[in-house]
């Protein structure tokens, strides 16, 4: 019998399993420290993946441009607003200059309040903007982009509110008539602003219901590129204790490979 072949193919088989179970271990803690899956186990998975990231990303950016898009509507519900308050007070003023009792100075007060309050809601209209974009002349419309794909758009357009736009022009209430009269374009002017809240309203409400549709779609994506790259620790924990497990009867095994070859081996020697 030849020393030298003693046990040496099952010793090598021993250390191949330790280097394989060591390796293993190492894989495993490499996973844990990152918590991804590494590229080499799926390119597939993992360009889905990286599909499924761009959609997530594409959600919060839309939803950077909705947000924006809802600060515009509230910005122009609020001078409406103002608009509808100082026309409601137009209102009561042609309702006082209605009353045929009124002298002359009292319906030129009157009227002057009114002409102050029609140019304050025309500048309201002409100032009111955005960004620089003016919202209550009528040139307001975008198409804003509501999700993440192409067509996914909602579009936005306010109402003009100034005063030749509400029929304010060419009002007096230089006599009972003339007021009375006044009070039928008054009363469609409200309507018309009445018309343009609920526009803006209507607008904002899509908005707000595209952003916290967008939210929950973020959300649910990204889960679903989590689940495709993240590692279940539980799992892999459990996996570690296995390899672990491996190592040591590996390791146990070669030692007693070891032991039984130098028995072996005292034993030949000592025949000689």
């Amino acid at each position: 019998m030849k020393i030298g072949s003693i046990g040496g193919t099952a010793s090598y088989a021993s250390f191949r399993s330790i280097k394989t179970a060591n390796d293993d271990i190492n894989q495993t803690l490499g996973r844990l420290s990152s918590g991804r899956r590494p590229v080499v186990e799926g390119p597939v998975v993992a360009l889905l993946a990286e599909g499924l990231k761009a959609q997530a990303n594409g959600y919060e950016a839309a939803n950077r441009g909705l947000a924006q898009a809802a600060s515009v509507l509230v910005t122009a519900d609020g001078a409406v607003a103002s608009q509808t308050q100082d026309l409601q007070r137009i209102r009561e003023i042609a309702v006082q200059a209605s009353n045929g009792t009124l002298g002359a100075a009292e319906r030129g007060a009157l009227e002057a309040e009114f002409n102050s309050l029609r140019e304050n809601i025309d500048f309201t209209a002409r100032s009111t903007n955005f960004n620089g974009q003016k919202l209550l002349d009528g040139t307001f419309s975008a198409d804003v982009q509501a999700g993440p794909n192409p067509g996914d758009q909602i579009s936005v357009s306010i109402p003009n509110t100034g005063k030749t736009a509400l029929g304010l022009n060419g009002l007096n209430f230089d006599t009972q008539e003339d007021a009375t009269n006044a009070l039928v374009a008054i009363d469609s002017a409200l309507s018309k602003l009445s018309g343009a809240r609920a526009k803006v309203g209507a607008a904002y409400s899509r908005i707000d219901s595209a952003i916290s549709t967008n939210s929950v779609a973020q959300a649910n994506v990204s889960a679903a590129a989590a689940n495709v790259t993240d590692i279940d620790f539980i799992q892999e924990i459990a996996k570690l204790s296995l390899q672990k497990i491996q190592l040591q009867a590996s390791i146990a095994a070669f030692n007693a490979e070891d032991s039984a070859k130098k028995s072996i081996l005292e034993l030949t020697l000592g025949k000689k």
